[in-house]
């Protein structure tokens, strides 16, 4: 995922850095004047997201590409986390379920 994610940075970097152009305020030769400049708006488009900014179609070949790659690893670490949490909240209500069985139990023998 991280190698990902430096590899879109760097190609935003190459496709952007020289555009003089100016969107919001700024050039996009400002905006992307490193790699680590570009590794914030890099991981805002791996994440679905698509700022609206007048990228170069270079860029923006690029980019859906990549866009569609950043939102399949994001959403499979997405689906391994969630399964794991929810085998956990089934296995604790499975020992509470089965702890409130022991206590009727045990209070059906004493009464």
């Amino acid at each position: 995922l991280v190698s990902i994610w430096f590899v879109h940075a760097t190609l935003l970097y190459l496709t952007e850095h020289r555009d003089e152009r100016i969107d919001l305020e700024l050039t996009m030769k400002e905006r992307f004047h490193d790699i680590p400049s570009t590794l914030h708006y890099s991981l805002v488009h791996l994440t679905g997201d698509f700022p609206i900014n007048r990228y170069l179609l270079s860029a923006k070949m690029f980019l859906m590409p990549f866009i569609s790659i950043g939102l399949v690893a994001f959403a499979t670490f997405t689906g391994i986390f969630s399964s794991g949490f929810v085998n956990y909240l089934s296995r604790e209500r499975e020992a509470e379920l089965l702890e409130k069985a022991e206590r009727r139990v045990g209070a059906s023998l004493q009464g």
